[in-house]
């Protein structure tokens, strides 16, 4: 029996027989709220769509054959009309797991990629035809994020923000540990089986526990100690320059805050209370910035501080996160990121 593609099945699979092949976005089992029992949800994708897979028998083991990114075959399923308020896919059909269903992993050397890719991203422009309630997978910049995280009616914790995908802004709303982790403006990220949601006109995209996010964050650039000497930074927003009688300097690298950069340095993602501020996409270079290789006095640094924060607007979080990365990276190893960050 020849393999359908998932876009292909259609009415006449429902009175017949079929093979389909998807990798698998996601396999959840929960109980019933009305009923005894558990059921199945899992979605299964290709190339060409993706499609609905549901099982109200032997879920628990079932769902050890619907590992998360493995690549799977399906025979002996039944092929059923979905309810149009309960639309996970774009798809008209969900595929139903009987107990003579079989379900075959397929080989990882066996697999195309091209055929069955590992992620399917919606684009920026595709979230407006999109029905509320479908999972989706996006990649975006994060251009904004509340402070604070917060509590719904349903005694859920959720922090707000704001990602841009490709052109278009979309709010994202992250729940439970998601909302506790560190996400920073700039930060590049891949959003896994989020919810799209659209109640009266207001979009959002909701980051729940069966989504799974991956954090790019955005890095100062890294200057070798060699190169340090007679440099300065320069911006395509704005030009800083620091300068000494002195014929021997050293050099400090301060990003802008037009420019993609990171205000939480190489480590990974930590838990830390963040800032609400938002930051334009825009071109920037590694630009130099002279100061004397003489002690700096109180006086001296008082007045380097003033002039930076004059040239980004008066952006006191961006000027305090980006002298704890440069202290950080000059001070010995005993003396640590967080131990430097205490004395902010």
């Amino acid at each position: 029996m020849q393999v359908v593609k998932i876009k292909n099945l259609n009415k006449s699979h429902m009175k017949k027989a079929f093979i389909v092949k998807g990798r698998v976005k996601y396999t959840t089992v929960e109980d019933n709220k009305k009923s005894d029992g558990k059921h199945l949800n899992s979605l299964l994708f290709d190339d060409s769509s993706e499609i609905e897979v549901v099982a109200f028998k032997d879920c628990d083991e079932v769902s050890k054959l619907l590992n998360t990114g493995d690549v799977v075959k399906i025979e002996n399923g039944m092929l059923k009309e979905v309810n149009k308020d309960y639309k996970k896919t774009k798809h008209k059909y969900k595929i139903i797991l009987l107990s003579n269903s079989r379900i075959t992993t397929i080989n990882k050397d066996e697999v195309c990629n091209d055929d069955f890719p590992i992620h399917k991203y919606t684009s920026g422009a595709a979230l407006k035809t999109l029905i509320p309630g479908i999972i989706i997978d996006v990649y975006g910049v994060l251009v904004q994020i509340n402070s604070e995280t917060a509590i719904n009616p349903h005694s859920q914790i959720f922090r707000k923000g704001i990602i841009k995908i490709d052109s278009t802004k979309i709010e994202v709303w992250f729940y439970g540990e998601k909302a506790e982790e560190l996400y920073n403006v700039g930060d590049k990220l891949s959003l896994f089986c989020v919810k799209y949601n659209n109640f009266k006109g207001h979009e959002y995209l909701s980051v729940g526990h069966l989504s799974s996010v991956k954090c790019i964050l955005h890095q100062l650039p890294h200057v070798p100690a060699a190169d340090l000497e007679n440099s300065t930074i320069e911006s395509s927003v704005n030009r800083v320059s620091i300068s000494s009688p002195s014929s021997s300097n050293k050099n400090i690298t301060i990003g802008s805050p037009d420019q993609k950069q990171s205000t939480s340095g190489s480590t990974p993602c930590k838990k830390r209370k963040t800032q609400d501020f938002n930051v334009e996409e825009g071109t920037s270079e590694i630009l130099k910035i002279d100061e004397p290789k003489e002690s700096f006095s109180d006086e001296k640094f008082t007045k380097v501080v003033l002039n930076l924060l004059k040239n980004i607007k008066n952006n006191k979080e961006v000027v305090k996160l980006r002298i704890i990365e440069f202290i950080s990276e000059i001070l010995p190893e005993k003396d640590t990121y967080n131990s430097v960050a205490k004395e902010f």
